[in-house]
């Protein structure tokens, strides 16, 4: 099978799967560390394997961003993604059915085959810093290319290969394989704390001038959760810091209309005085305009009812 690329952060710092009864995802500080990806790889791919059904397109659209493509190859529904992660690394996921034996040497079924493979430029890891946070390998073997290979078992279904090409000290590639019965898809709880790392992600691009990758994560985020008002805020400040006054003001009036549904005052009040920036409604303090009508005044503590419907 054609190896898959996918990117992730170069900097990112992922943490252990949650303990039962909390959500087993992977959360991370993005861009919080040092520019080789190895170690945060690792991370990712451990959790991956020891909850399979994180291996979901869903999923990783919010953690590695909308694929670049989507093609079929040998019966695999492939998704490549590299256009919001970082050069140098780059990962592909690919979900097919093959068949396999069962654990108990029976015949060949139909068993689902979910893929997840990782190829970095600088890693900055080895095979035996990788045997010293996984243990020891269950097998080695060498691949075609005569790399070694070393492969770990995390849950029943799953393995981690990982090649370092010979005398490279670095390692190449990380591979998740699950060969098993059909996944429960991932629950509310994960994707909402995928949701919130997309998020993150996005202010930490924005923070480091990255603003053209930051818009299109907020975009892809919005477009998964239309009614999210802080991203609307978030994304309506950008455009107006970006001259789309248009795109801007369309944002702060979602935000506020959700915002109020949701009852969140504080949400509400920072998208009214996003409004007032381009003096479409009012905020408390500010002279008297009879231009806006009276609905779009506030006074003294009193919160917007009618001015919200005035922009």
């Amino acid at each position: 099978m054609r190896k898959i690329f996918l990117s992730i952060s170069l900097t990112i710092l992922m943490s252990a799967s949650l303990q039962a009864g909390q959500a087993g995802h992977l959360y991370q500080n993005p861009y919080a560390g040092g520019p080789r990806s190895g170690a945060a790889v690792l991370s990712l791919v451990t959790s991956l394997a020891k909850r399979p059904e994180l291996l979901d397109a869903a999923y990783l659209r919010r953690m590695l961003g909308a694929e670049d493509r989507s093609f079929a190859q040998n019966s695999a529904a492939i998704k490549h993604y590299s256009l919001y992660v970082e050069p140098g690394t780059s990962y592909d996921f690919a979900e097919n059915t093959i068949m396999a034996r069962t654990a108990g040497g029976g015949d060949a079924e139909p068993a689902l085959h979910r893929q997840l493979t990782c190829h970095m430029s600088n890693s900055g890891l080895t095979h035996a810093q990788v045997r010293q946070m996984l243990g020891r390998p269950e097998r080695r073997y060498f691949d075609n290319g005569a790399h070694p290979v070393e492969v770990y078992r995390l849950s029943p279904y799953a393995s981690i290969s990982v090649t370092e090409p010979a005398n490279s000290f670095n390692v190449s590639t990380i591979e998740i394989n699950y060969i098993g019965a059909a996944l429960s898809k991932p629950t509310v709880a994960d994707l909402a704390l995928a949701d919130q790392y997309r998020l993150d992600k996005a202010k930490n691009l924005l923070a480091a001038g990255v603003t053209n990758t930051a818009v299109a994560l907020l975009a892809q985020h919005l477009e998964d959760k239309p009614n999210d008002f802080n991203g609307h805020l978030i994304y309506a400040s950008i455009l107006r810091r970006l001259g789309d006054v248009n795109g801007s003001l369309e944002h702060y009036r979602l935000a506020l209309d959700l915002s109020r549904g949701a009852a969140d005052f504080a949400a509400q009040d920072r998208a009214i005085k996003g409004l007032a920036q381009f003096g479409v409604v009012k905020t408390v303090g500010e002279p008297h305009n009879d231009n806006l009508g009276a609905n779009s005044r506030l006074a003294g503590n009193q919160r917007f009812s009618a001015a919200q419907r005035v922009y």
